[in-house]
């Protein structure tokens, strides 16, 4: 029973801490080293682990709030990997998809990719507890165009004339994927959006 009641947990407390900073605080040094240690001890309980990122994300230092997320990036907890993602992406003006070579890619692929290496979206409206960007609409979230988030994976849809669809998973501090381009003739390429 334990194992199905702490991973919903988890998830409830995650998608409520993603917004729960009402207020920025000032951490000690000695306070943020040990929440610090605590969040990279991959022996250490996972809801120490989520709280102690929770509590430094919400540093008014952004050193600290930087250093949360880069140590949350490399824990082996799936909820502070998945807070990863959401906080860097929700602190994010515009989303940068960089298209990347890859063995096997055509010349087609290399010349689109040396024509047009980074796709760039405005994030217009976020909407943290759907875990949705809208890259469109600025008062809701576009369901034609946004960058939507659920754990460790981010989808990318955006629905016009030019469509652009793309899958990612968090990899290393990073968005790894696939997008593919209509504008590009419909070419599938590697992908990468840096979370910080």
């Amino acid at each position: 029973m334990l194992k199905f009641v702490l991973p919903a947990a988890l998830a409830i407390a995650a998608a409520q801490a993603a917004s729960a900073c009402e207020d920025r605080v000032t951490i000690d040094p000695m306070q943020a080293r040990e929440l610090l240690s605590t969040i990279a001890n991959g022996g250490a309980d996972p809801l120490d682990q989520f709280f102690a990122f929770d509590t430094l994300m919400c540093a008014d230092q952004t050193g600290i709030r930087d250093l949360a997320l880069r140590t949350g990036a490399a824990s082996s907890n799936a909820t502070i990997k998945g807070q990863v993602l959401l906080r860097s992406l929700f602190e994010m003006e515009t989303i940068a998809v960089q298209l990347l070579p890859a063995e096997g890619l055509s010349t087609e692929h290399y010349k689109a990719i040396e024509k047009t290496p980074q796709l760039n979206f405005a994030v217009r409206y976020r909407d943290l507890a759907a875990g949705c960007l809208s890259l469109g609409h600025d008062r809701r979230c576009d369901v034609s165009s946004n960058l939507s988030v659920t754990g460790t994976k981010a989808i990318l849809h955006i629905d016009h004339n030019n469509d652009i669809i793309g899958s990612f998973s968090v990899v290393d501090g990073s968005l790894m994927g696939r997008v593919r381009v209509d504008a590009l003739n419909g070419l599938v390429f590697p992908a990468q959006i840096d979370l910080f």
